[in-house]
């Protein structure tokens, strides 16, 4: 009734006194889903209006208030774009449904229409992919699948559905020779893992979690040593713990590039001479240690 009678208080330039457009002032004060429609539906385009600081829009905003899933969907559907712009303090909505522990149907929308925002990083900000591993190992150690349960459950499904969509779009990326790699096939969480070069404590977890994967290759023939290696993973920060749950890996070559684990670590080492070069140049060493005769 209200849009009715005064048609022009929904212009996407019409701000009130807090700086908000009537899309932001129901969000930010938890209207419901039937009102967030409501005001979409009398002017789609206040889902594409930030604040007048140039904050949030509207997208960002909701995520923050925690509004209901119904209501990020509404402004998702009207304005999916946003699911990839970052506000102004560089927090994409991805980012902020991590900050502020959305339920696991936010991520899988956010996910689903931007995939790519998993693994990228926004000025100084770190990928969503780093905060979710980083949120994991805050809590207690995981030793078996029955403790993933309440927080620490939840904070694990987060990571697993942006380290699969961080990893798909990856190796979506990739060429195996002149031929696409289809990031359809099978994915391994181990082997996702050690391409992103996660902290060591979450390797471990892993590790406890899919003890089999060590010995597995991904679609590319490649075992988790040698994918943290090309990855530029350090001894001591992982590596070691790599080699230690399968030996036998040293002797693998990379199958798409012929190099043997060492190799791969120092080429990587040659891509990074400014970061830790003592670091990297001791990875190789103790790499040529583990195997020094190669078949």
């Amino acid at each position: 009734m209200l849009v009715a009678a005064y048609p022009d208080s929904v212009s996407s330039k019409r701000f009130g006194r807090d700086g908000l457009t009537p899309l932001l002032a129901a969000v930010r004060r938890h209207a419901a889903p039937q009102t967030i429609n409501a005001l979409l539906v009398a002017n789609p385009e206040q889902a594409f209006v930030a604040t007048r600081a140039k904050t949030n829009l509207p997208l960002h905003e909701a995520i923050e208030q925690n509004a209901p899933v119904k209501v990020i969907k509404l402004i998702l559907n009207t304005n999916p774009e946003a699911a990839v712009l970052p506000n102004r303090f560089h927090h994409t909505p991805l980012h902020l449904a991590i900050k502020s522990m959305s339920c696991i149907d936010v991520f899988k929308l956010l996910l689903e229409i931007a995939p790519q925002v998993a693994r990228k990083t926004y000025s100084r900000v770190k990928s969503p992919l780093e905060m979710a591993a980083e949120e994991f190992i805050k809590a207690p150690t995981v030793t078996h699948a029955s403790e993933l349960v309440g927080p620490s459950g939840a904070s694990w499904e987060r990571f697993l559905l942006i380290l699969r969509a961080a990893y798909m779009d990856l190796m979506g990326s990739k060429k195996d020779g002149d031929m696409n790699v289809d990031p359809s096939r099978e994915w391994h969480v181990l082997h996702a893992a050690v391409s992103f070069n996660v902290p060591k404590k979450l390797l471990q977890t892993i590790l406890l979690l899919y003890p089999h994967q060590i010995s597995q290759v991904d679609s590319l023939g490649r075992t988790p040593l040698s994918i943290a290696a090309d990855s530029g993973m350090e001894w001591e920060n992982g590596l070691s713990t790599l080699f230690d749950a399968f030996p036998d890996a040293i002797w693998e070559t990379d199958a798409s590039t012929g190099l043997h684990v060492f190799m791969s670590a120092a080429k990587r080492k040659q891509n990074r001479l400014h970061s830790k070069p003592l670091s990297q140049l001791n990875t190789v060493y103790e790499l040529l240690l583990a195997g020094p005769v190669m078949r």
